[in-house]
């Protein structure tokens, strides 16, 4: 039976709740956000009530989206807060509304539209000593100014607030146009009253006024957070195809500084024009490459599964379709957990531990976004808050909980792009520097901006030089409370408890230091079938990783050690008379490095060993393999051969001579041996 697909549409009454758990010592605070009309995922009206109640998440409060049709006479009195939500410049709110809004004590946030009808209803001049005029579409407001800064404004339509008693209101910002002179107030509180005159998230910008409403927040919450500036880089679009020197350097440049930064990694590469599908697990010295990373200050961050719909790898979205702007033809919740759980299982089993998500290209449905807080407990990134593009939303500080449980870090710098002429690529280095200036006015703001390790890393190291310059400190989030789970395994940073279903599995258990050295490894004495309960205690920067196994690794007994013993001895007796001078030569990559280098190294030391001695061929020289009996090919030179020297091997071995090679690699596919597309996960090896 094929899966339904099944859409909520909320209308009228039924509400969203969202728990907020900010850290703080501030009470917590229930708001009622009303939206235009009905509360509709399919309306962009909710879809501003929808990035407002984001916002909330930074804060310590319970948050209720509600449409305006379904608000009833003392609402209101439910609240802590009533946050309304005007939408069109036709929006007639209702009379039960305005009374409430008009004669309770409570604090009333009225942004946009509805506010004229809202003076003609009540006596809000009286009242609070400012009116407000039909909107001006003419002047070109283009800036809000403050006494501290100048915000960028995204949109020049604004309500003209009237201001007739100056004592009694308090002038937040100020909207200017820069071409036509002209202004008015921006933002303004009366008593319990806060009026914006326009739609703060809409066209919203770095440097926007957006920020200002978003710092603003914690005067009208009354949370009058610690003033902090911290920043965050992420290192982006790494996969299975990158060259791993290139991510060591930049590990180097970072952990020179001091500075944690994260790495946005696609598990699984994916080309279907030609028919490529390339996981970690082929590319041991790209996984060498990010564990060098980690161990350098770096954590990783889970960028998709294969970061593509129908596409290539990182050029396309994965669970969205951006080819139509619209969510994935008979998009099914079950796919999606199916294809996360994959890109999971690629990174435990080849040793990494994605601490953090991020969706690719921002682009995902309600559906699919209620999916991945079921398996990540953090995300790093910017959020659609409805099925609209348009409405992707970047936030300037931390949001603890977002509409669905998750603790999000923002990114709201954006990127170098590659351009033809570098300079201009140098030029947008220094634009994103200033961008931090906004960010800045926030009192807790986090900057954070991402970069591809093909671009020059020159301007790496301008881009986070310049951020530390401004006063902005990088932290590390692996020091943060974090977890990762799926079905059968669990990663977590920070002590908390957590419950894994088994099913006549071993519990096996690691625990790594800050700098992912494994200091713990266990197992549990019996197989378990139920839910394992357990409270982890970790320390800062510590990762404990749980998984459900089907066997057990034991230590050799006393017994197993006198019978290998006896087999070494008993061997060491036994003569063989008919053997051969071996003659060995080696197929060397002098340019490896990392997992490759290694792993061409270790032949030579097992034939060192034997004293056996080891000639060199350079892979890039022309091959001599008279006067040879065994030739040995590691995967980094075999896939670097030319035709002529692969012809020369095949031929080699056609004559009868002797080839060592290893890995999935051209060499061996050339001799005719097929690989198919199921793997085993080799949990350890007893020599």
């Amino acid at each position: 039976m094929k899966s339904m697909k099944i859409r909520l549409i909320i209308f009228g009454i039924l509400t969203l709740t969202v728990l907020n758990g900010f850290a703080g010592n501030y009470p917590l605070k229930k708001v009622l956000i009303l939206v235009e009309g009905n509360y509709d995922l399919n309306t962009k009206a909710t879809g501003q009530g929808r990035e407002l109640a984001q916002l909330m998440g930074h804060f310590n409060t319970v948050v209720t989206l509600q449409g305006t049709n379904s608000y009833k006479s003392h609402d209101i009195d439910k609240y802590d807060y009533l946050f309304y939500v005007g939408f069109s410049s036709e929006n007639q709110p209702p009379s039960a509304l305005c009374h409430d809004a008009f004669t309770t004590s409570k604090p009333v946030i009225w942004i946009n539209s509805g506010f004229t009808e809202y003076c003609r209803k009540e006596d809000v001049l009286k009242k609070y000593g400012f009116t407000v005029q039909q909107p001006d579409k003419e002047s070109g407001f283009d800036v809000v100014k403050t006494k501290n800064f100048t915000y960028t404004k995204g949109v020049p339509q604004t309500y003209k607030i009237l201001i007739k008693n100056k004592k009694n209101v308090e002038v937040w910002g100020t909207a200017f146009s820069t071409k036509t002179k002209a202004e008015t107030p921006y933002m303004v509180k009366s008593a319990n009253l806060v009026y914006v005159s326009d739609l703060p998230f809409l066209g919203a910008d770095v440097n926007d006024r957006y920020l200002l409403f978003s710092d603003k927040l914690h005067d009208i919450l009354n949370e009058n957070h610690a003033e902090s500036h911290q920043a965050i880089i992420r290192i982006e679009d790494v996969t299975p195809m990158n060259d791993p020197d290139k991510l060591r350097e930049v590990a180097d440049i970072l952990s020179e500084r001091g500075i944690p930064f994260l790495v946005g990694v696609v598990p699984i590469y994916v080309n279907p024009q030609e028919n490529k599908r390339i996981p970690l697990s082929e590319r041991p010295e790209l996984v060498d490459a990010l564990k060098y990373m980690v161990q350098n200050g770096g954590s990783i961050v889970m960028h998709g599964t294969t970061h593509q719909h129908k596409g290539v790898s990182t050029d396309d979205g994965e669970f969205w379709d951006a080819n139509n702007a619209t969510p994935i033809p008979n998009e099914n919740a079950e796919d999606f957990r199916k294809k996360i759980e994959m890109g999971i299982d690629e990174f435990v089993k080849n040793g990494l531990h994605p601490i953090a998500w991020e969706t690719p290209h921002y682009m995902a449905s309600v559906t699919f976004l209620d999916v991945i807080s079921k398996f990540f407990s953090t995300a790093v990134e910017q959020r659609m808050v409805i099925d609209d593009f348009d409405y992707g939303q970047y936030f300037p500080y931390i949001i603890n909980k977002d509409l669905y449980g998750q603790k999000i870090y923002p990114e709201n710098l954006g990127y170098i792009p590659l351009r033809s002429n570098i300079e201009d690529s140098k030029a947008i280095v220094l634009k994103l520097v200033a961008s931090t200036n906004g960010i800045k006015q926030v009192r807790d703001g986090l900057a954070c901006g991402f970069f591809h390790p093909f671009l020059d890393l020159n301007m790496l190291k301008t881009l986070v030089d310049g951020i530390a310059a401004k006063g902005f400190k990088f932290i590390d989030i692996k020091d943060q409370t974090n977890w990762v789970k799926a079905h059968d395994k669990i990663i977590l940073n920070g002590s908390q408890s957590y419950s894994l279903k088994l099913d006549n599995s071993y519990l096996h258990e690691q625990y790594y230091d800050p700098n992912n050295k494994l200091t713990g490894n266990t197992f549990s004495d019996t197989q378990v079938k139920g839910v394992m309960r357990k409270n982890i205690k970790l320390k800062t920067g510590e990762t404990y990783v749980a998984e459900a196994v089907e066997y057990k690794v034991k230590e050799a007994t006393f017994k197993d050690k006198v019978l290998n013993q006896f087999n070494k001895t008993y061997r060491s007796f036994i003569k063989n008379d008919d053997w051969k001078q071996s003659r060995v030569k080696i197929v060397w990559n002098p340019a490896a490095r990392g997992a490759a280098y290694f792993d061409q190294s270790s032949f030579i030391s097992v034939f060192a060993s034997l004293n056996v001695a080891v000639d060199t061929i350079f892979v890039d020289t022309p091959f001599d393999l008279d006067n040879c009996n065994l030739l040995v090919v590691p995967f980094t030179s075999a896939d670097l051969l030319s035709k002529s020297a692969l012809s020369d091997i095949v031929h080699y071995v056609e004559k009868g001579g002797n080839l060592v090679t290893d890995r999935k690699n051209n060499l061996i596919q050339k001799l005719g041996i097929t690989f198919t597309n199921s793997q085993l996960k080799l949990r350890f090896i007893r020599d």
